[in-house]
Protein backbone atom coordinates (compact mmCIF):
# COMPACT_ATOMS: atom_id res chain seq x y z
CA UNK A 1 0.00 0.00 0.00
CA UNK A 2 1.43 3.70 -0.85
CA UNK A 3 1.24 5.89 1.76
CA UNK A 4 1.23 9.32 0.37
CA UNK A 5 -0.32 12.91 1.85
CA UNK A 6 -4.14 13.19 0.94
CA UNK A 7 -5.27 16.83 0.18
CA UNK A 8 -7.06 17.23 3.69
CA UNK A 9 -3.73 16.62 5.57
CA UNK A 10 -1.49 18.82 3.11
CA UNK A 11 -4.52 21.62 3.68
CA UNK A 12 -4.24 21.53 7.54
CA UNK A 13 -0.13 20.95 7.59
CA UNK A 14 -0.21 24.37 5.23
CA UNK A 15 -2.43 25.87 7.54
CA UNK A 16 -0.50 25.19 10.56
CA UNK A 17 2.52 26.58 8.67
CA UNK A 18 1.25 29.77 7.76
CA UNK A 19 0.14 30.22 11.43
CA UNK A 20 3.78 30.19 12.49
CA UNK A 21 4.55 32.19 9.65
CA UNK A 22 2.29 34.66 10.48
CA UNK A 23 3.07 34.61 14.00
CA UNK A 24 6.83 35.63 13.60
CA UNK A 25 6.20 38.37 10.67
CA UNK A 26 3.66 39.84 13.84
CA UNK A 27 6.50 39.28 16.20
CA UNK A 28 9.08 41.19 13.84
CA UNK A 29 6.68 44.14 13.86
CA UNK A 30 6.01 44.50 17.14
CA UNK A 31 9.61 44.40 18.25
CA UNK A 32 10.28 47.31 15.26
CA UNK A 33 7.14 49.18 16.47
CA UNK A 34 6.77 49.17 20.00
CA UNK A 35 8.42 50.47 22.91
CA UNK A 36 10.54 47.86 25.49
CA UNK A 37 8.58 48.27 28.29
CA UNK A 38 5.35 46.89 26.80
CA UNK A 39 7.14 45.00 23.74
CA UNK A 40 6.99 41.74 26.26
CA UNK A 41 3.16 41.96 26.62
CA UNK A 42 2.91 42.26 23.33
CA UNK A 43 4.87 39.08 21.90
CA UNK A 44 3.38 36.90 24.64
CA UNK A 45 -0.23 37.52 23.20
CA UNK A 46 0.69 37.10 19.77
CA UNK A 47 2.40 34.15 21.04
CA UNK A 48 -1.08 32.68 23.45
CA UNK A 49 -2.99 33.80 19.97
CA UNK A 50 -0.79 31.52 17.79
CA UNK A 51 -0.95 28.56 20.17
CA UNK A 52 -4.57 28.37 20.15
CA UNK A 53 -4.98 28.53 16.02
CA UNK A 54 -2.76 25.96 16.40
CA UNK A 55 -4.51 23.47 18.74
CA UNK A 56 -7.57 22.28 17.11
CA UNK A 57 -5.36 22.25 14.07
CA UNK A 58 -2.76 19.33 15.25
CA UNK A 59 -6.06 17.33 16.45
CA UNK A 60 -7.45 17.32 13.29
CA UNK A 61 -3.75 16.57 11.99
CA UNK A 62 -3.96 13.51 14.27
CA UNK A 63 -7.14 12.52 12.76
CA UNK A 64 -6.18 12.13 9.73
CA UNK A 65 -3.17 10.25 10.43
CA UNK A 66 -4.63 7.71 12.83
CA UNK A 67 -7.19 7.04 10.05
CA UNK A 68 -4.15 6.21 7.84
CA UNK A 69 -3.14 4.02 10.27
CA UNK A 70 -5.82 1.90 10.76
CA UNK A 71 -6.22 1.94 7.05
CA UNK A 72 -3.16 0.22 7.47
CA UNK A 73 -4.23 -2.08 9.89
CA UNK A 74 -7.14 -3.23 8.19
CA UNK A 75 -4.78 -4.32 4.91
CA UNK A 76 -2.45 -6.38 7.50
CA UNK A 77 -5.71 -7.90 8.23
CA UNK A 78 -6.16 -8.55 4.89
CA UNK A 79 -2.47 -10.51 4.45
CA UNK A 80 -2.96 -12.45 7.53
CA UNK A 81 -6.47 -14.03 6.18
CA UNK A 82 -4.99 -14.36 2.51
CA UNK A 83 -4.18 -17.91 1.98
CA UNK A 84 -0.94 -17.48 0.68
CA UNK A 85 0.03 -15.98 4.01
CA UNK A 86 -1.21 -18.98 6.14
CA UNK A 87 1.05 -21.22 3.17
CA UNK A 88 3.86 -19.24 4.28
CA UNK A 89 3.14 -19.85 8.24
CA UNK A 90 2.55 -23.36 7.44
CA UNK A 91 5.97 -23.55 6.08
CA UNK A 92 7.66 -21.69 8.66
CA UNK A 93 6.30 -24.39 10.89
CA UNK A 94 7.44 -27.39 9.43
CA UNK A 95 10.94 -25.76 8.48
CA UNK A 96 11.44 -25.80 12.18
CA UNK A 97 10.23 -29.08 12.73
CA UNK A 98 12.66 -30.34 10.09
CA UNK A 99 15.82 -28.97 11.37
CA UNK A 100 14.53 -30.22 15.40
CA UNK A 101 14.36 -25.90 15.77
CA UNK A 102 18.15 -25.93 15.83
CA UNK A 103 18.60 -22.68 14.40
CA UNK A 104 20.48 -19.74 15.17
CA UNK A 105 18.60 -16.66 16.96
CA UNK A 106 19.16 -14.41 14.27
CA UNK A 107 17.99 -17.05 12.01
CA UNK A 108 15.04 -17.45 13.91
CA UNK A 109 14.16 -13.57 13.58
CA UNK A 110 14.49 -14.09 9.65
CA UNK A 111 12.13 -16.85 9.26
CA UNK A 112 9.84 -15.69 11.87
CA UNK A 113 9.64 -11.93 9.97
CA UNK A 114 6.47 -12.46 7.87
CA UNK A 115 4.62 -13.84 11.24
CA UNK A 116 6.35 -10.86 13.70
CA UNK A 117 5.02 -8.36 10.61
CA UNK A 118 0.87 -9.09 11.30
CA UNK A 119 1.48 -9.91 15.40
CA UNK A 120 0.18 -13.33 14.56
CA UNK A 121 -1.02 -15.14 17.46
CA UNK A 122 0.31 -18.58 16.73
CA UNK A 123 3.68 -16.19 18.15
CA UNK A 124 2.81 -17.29 21.34
CA UNK A 125 2.37 -20.70 21.17
CA UNK A 126 6.29 -20.86 19.30
CA UNK A 127 7.55 -18.67 22.40
CA UNK A 128 6.74 -21.14 24.82
CA UNK A 129 8.13 -23.93 22.76
CA UNK A 130 11.31 -21.54 23.02
CA UNK A 131 11.11 -21.23 26.83
CA UNK A 132 10.98 -25.39 27.13
CA UNK A 133 14.46 -25.03 24.79
CA UNK A 134 15.71 -21.97 27.12
CA UNK A 135 15.86 -19.99 23.97
CA UNK A 136 14.76 -17.03 25.79
CA UNK A 137 16.16 -13.87 23.90
CA UNK A 138 13.80 -14.92 20.79
CA UNK A 139 11.27 -16.56 23.04
CA UNK A 140 10.97 -13.12 24.28
CA UNK A 141 10.62 -11.30 20.71
CA UNK A 142 7.89 -13.90 19.73
CA UNK A 143 6.22 -12.68 23.31
CA UNK A 144 6.10 -8.55 22.64
CA UNK A 145 3.07 -9.76 20.01
CA UNK A 146 1.26 -9.76 23.26
CA UNK A 147 2.54 -6.36 24.08
CA UNK A 148 1.47 -5.01 20.82
CA UNK A 149 -1.89 -6.79 20.44
CA UNK A 150 -2.14 -4.75 24.32
CA UNK A 151 -1.82 -1.59 22.85
CA UNK A 152 -3.83 -1.64 20.00
CA UNK A 153 -6.92 -3.61 21.78
CA UNK A 154 -6.51 -0.52 24.11
CA UNK A 155 -6.44 1.74 21.37
CA UNK A 156 -3.32 3.25 23.25
CA UNK A 157 -1.17 5.98 21.33
CA UNK A 158 2.27 5.88 21.68
CA UNK A 159 4.87 8.66 21.70
CA UNK A 160 9.08 8.87 21.58
CA UNK A 161 10.92 9.59 24.82
CA UNK A 162 12.14 12.62 22.81
CA UNK A 163 8.62 14.15 22.68
CA UNK A 164 7.71 12.81 26.44
CA UNK A 165 10.36 14.81 27.43
CA UNK A 166 9.51 18.29 26.10
CA UNK A 167 6.99 18.11 29.21
CA UNK A 168 7.27 14.86 30.55
CA UNK A 169 3.46 14.37 30.07
CA UNK A 170 1.10 11.74 28.99
CA UNK A 171 -2.31 12.23 28.11
CA UNK A 172 -5.06 10.25 29.64
CA UNK A 173 -8.72 9.62 29.77
CA UNK A 174 -8.53 10.54 33.91
CA UNK A 175 -7.38 14.50 32.78
CA UNK A 176 -10.12 14.41 30.19
CA UNK A 177 -8.00 13.85 27.07
CA UNK A 178 -10.27 11.45 25.88
CA UNK A 179 -7.43 8.97 24.75
CA UNK A 180 -4.34 7.41 26.59
CA UNK A 181 -1.11 7.99 25.77
CA UNK A 182 2.34 6.40 26.72
CA UNK A 183 6.02 6.85 26.25
CA UNK A 184 8.15 4.14 24.81
CA UNK A 185 11.26 3.69 26.19
CA UNK A 186 14.42 2.08 24.72
CA UNK A 187 14.13 -0.96 26.86
CA UNK A 188 10.78 -2.04 26.20
CA UNK A 189 8.79 -0.39 28.92
CA UNK A 190 5.81 1.56 28.23
CA UNK A 191 5.06 4.00 30.65
CA UNK A 192 1.94 6.52 31.38
CA UNK A 193 1.62 9.22 34.09
CA UNK A 194 -1.31 9.33 35.71
CA UNK A 195 -1.29 11.73 38.12
CA UNK A 196 2.76 12.68 38.79
CA UNK A 197 1.93 13.55 42.36
CA UNK A 198 3.77 15.81 45.00
CA UNK A 199 0.32 17.23 46.02
CA UNK A 200 -0.64 17.41 49.79
CA UNK A 201 -3.35 15.28 50.96
CA UNK A 202 -5.57 17.81 52.49
CA UNK A 203 -4.71 20.41 49.85
CA UNK A 204 -5.10 19.04 46.45
CA UNK A 205 -4.67 22.67 44.79
CA UNK A 206 -0.61 22.42 46.30
CA UNK A 207 1.75 20.67 44.20
CA UNK A 208 4.98 20.30 45.83
CA UNK A 209 7.34 20.22 42.85
CA UNK A 210 10.87 18.85 45.27
CA UNK A 211 8.90 16.13 46.33
CA UNK A 212 10.49 13.73 44.44
CA UNK A 213 12.12 10.15 45.33
CA UNK A 214 15.66 10.29 45.97
CA UNK A 215 18.19 7.68 47.11
CA UNK A 216 17.52 5.60 50.45
CA UNK A 217 13.55 6.23 50.62
CA UNK A 218 11.61 3.81 52.04
CA UNK A 219 8.64 3.59 49.14
CA UNK A 220 5.43 2.12 49.34
CA UNK A 221 3.68 0.39 46.66
CA UNK A 222 -0.21 -0.41 45.65
CA UNK A 223 -0.79 -2.14 42.25
CA UNK A 224 -3.22 -4.22 40.52
CA UNK A 225 -0.56 -6.62 38.03
CA UNK A 226 -1.96 -8.48 34.82
CA UNK A 227 -0.26 -11.39 32.87
CA UNK A 228 -0.43 -9.66 29.37
CA UNK A 229 -0.46 -13.03 27.77
CA UNK A 230 -3.94 -14.20 29.50
CA UNK A 231 -5.41 -10.84 30.63
CA UNK A 232 -5.72 -12.06 33.93
CA UNK A 233 -5.08 -10.36 37.17
CA UNK A 234 -2.58 -12.61 38.84
CA UNK A 235 -0.98 -10.44 41.92
CA UNK A 236 -2.79 -6.90 43.40
CA UNK A 237 -3.12 -5.52 47.38
CA UNK A 238 -5.90 -3.10 46.59
CA UNK A 239 -9.51 -3.78 47.24
CA UNK A 240 -10.87 -5.24 44.02
CA UNK A 241 -14.34 -5.73 43.65
CA UNK A 242 -14.03 -9.60 43.37
CA UNK A 243 -11.82 -9.94 46.23
CA UNK A 244 -13.39 -7.81 48.89
CA UNK A 245 -13.89 -10.97 50.94
CA UNK A 246 -10.17 -11.57 51.19
CA UNK A 247 -8.90 -8.34 52.88
CA UNK A 248 -5.37 -10.12 53.80
CA UNK A 249 -4.58 -9.45 49.83
CA UNK A 250 -4.51 -5.68 50.37
CA UNK A 251 -3.50 -5.30 53.76
CA UNK A 252 -0.21 -3.64 53.51
CA UNK A 253 1.26 -2.19 50.85
CA UNK A 254 4.51 -3.32 48.60
CA UNK A 255 6.97 -1.73 50.67
CA UNK A 256 11.01 -1.33 49.16
CA UNK A 257 14.10 0.68 49.54
CA UNK A 258 15.46 2.89 47.01
CA UNK A 259 19.11 2.73 46.01
CA UNK A 260 20.14 5.10 43.82
CA UNK A 261 24.07 5.95 42.80
CA UNK A 262 25.91 6.77 40.24
CA UNK A 263 26.59 2.94 39.12
CA UNK A 264 23.63 1.14 39.72
CA UNK A 265 19.49 1.85 40.70
CA UNK A 266 17.70 -1.20 42.56
CA UNK A 267 15.10 -1.55 44.89
CA UNK A 268 15.20 -4.39 47.87
CA UNK A 269 11.74 -5.46 48.93
CA UNK A 270 11.60 -4.85 52.56
CA UNK A 271 9.20 -7.20 54.79
CA UNK A 272 8.70 -7.51 58.51
CA UNK A 273 7.59 -10.60 60.34
CA UNK A 274 3.73 -9.37 59.97
CA UNK A 275 3.42 -6.64 57.39
CA UNK A 276 4.27 -7.85 54.07
CA UNK A 277 2.70 -8.26 51.07
CA UNK A 278 0.98 -11.21 50.93
CA UNK A 279 0.25 -11.83 47.15
CA UNK A 280 3.92 -11.14 46.19
CA UNK A 281 5.33 -13.45 48.53
CA UNK A 282 3.25 -16.09 47.93
CA UNK A 283 3.73 -15.48 44.16
CA UNK A 284 7.59 -15.97 44.80
CA UNK A 285 8.40 -12.97 43.13
CA UNK A 286 11.59 -12.39 45.24
CA UNK A 287 13.03 -9.59 47.24
CA UNK A 288 13.97 -7.36 43.95
CA UNK A 289 12.02 -4.77 42.16
CA UNK A 290 11.37 -4.98 38.79
CA UNK A 291 13.54 -2.63 37.02
CA UNK A 292 10.49 -1.68 34.48
CA UNK A 293 9.08 -0.04 37.74
CA UNK A 294 12.35 2.14 38.69
CA UNK A 295 12.64 3.88 35.34
CA UNK A 296 8.94 5.40 36.24
CA UNK A 297 10.60 7.02 39.45
CA UNK A 298 12.79 10.19 38.17
CA UNK A 299 9.60 11.38 36.52
CA UNK A 300 7.14 11.32 39.86
CA UNK A 301 6.96 12.76 42.83
CA UNK A 302 5.06 11.32 46.34
CA UNK A 303 1.79 10.05 45.87
CA UNK A 304 1.82 9.42 42.03
CA UNK A 305 -0.19 6.80 40.02
CA UNK A 306 1.38 5.91 37.07
CA UNK A 307 0.37 2.73 34.42
CA UNK A 308 3.58 0.48 33.26
CA UNK A 309 4.13 -1.97 30.35
CA UNK A 310 7.05 -4.24 31.71
CA UNK A 311 8.65 -6.73 29.57
CA UNK A 312 10.33 -9.51 30.94
CA UNK A 313 13.71 -8.52 30.72
CA UNK A 314 12.58 -5.50 33.20
CA UNK A 315 10.19 -7.78 35.35
CA UNK A 316 10.73 -9.55 38.89
CA UNK A 317 12.12 -13.31 39.11
CA UNK A 318 8.89 -14.84 37.78
CA UNK A 319 8.24 -12.84 34.64
CA UNK A 320 12.26 -13.27 33.93
CA UNK A 321 11.87 -17.58 33.89
CA UNK A 322 9.09 -17.64 32.17
CA UNK A 323 9.83 -14.57 29.61
CA UNK A 324 6.15 -12.85 30.41
CA UNK A 325 5.46 -9.36 30.27
CA UNK A 326 2.95 -7.97 32.60
CA UNK A 327 0.77 -4.64 32.67
CA UNK A 328 1.12 -2.69 36.18
CA UNK A 329 -1.93 -0.11 37.52
CA UNK A 330 0.29 1.19 39.96
CA UNK A 331 -2.03 3.15 42.10
CA UNK A 332 0.29 5.06 44.10
CA UNK A 333 4.24 5.27 44.61
CA UNK A 334 4.30 6.86 48.24
CA UNK A 335 6.85 7.61 50.89
CA UNK A 336 6.73 5.59 53.75
CA UNK A 337 5.71 7.51 57.15
CA UNK A 338 8.52 7.80 59.57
Amino acid sequence: MELRLDGLLQRYLKRDAKIVRDAREEIKRIKATYRPEVLLEKIEKECIKAISERKPLKGYIRSVVEGTLKELDTKEEEIYLNEAYQTTVSNILKTLELVNWNITDEQFEKLLSPMLKVKDNKLDIIADRLIKMERLEIADLCKKNAVNKFIKDNDIRVISLEEFERDTVTASKEAGDGYDEYVAFSNGVYMQIVDRGGKDEDKSEFENAVDTFANNNVICTRYVEKDMMTGEVTCFNVPLEEWMDAPDYYKFPLTFRYVQNASTVYGIVLSGSLEYDLLWVNQGYGTAIPSGWLIALPYLRNNAHVRLIVPSKMGHTTAQQYVNPYFYDIWKFEKAKS
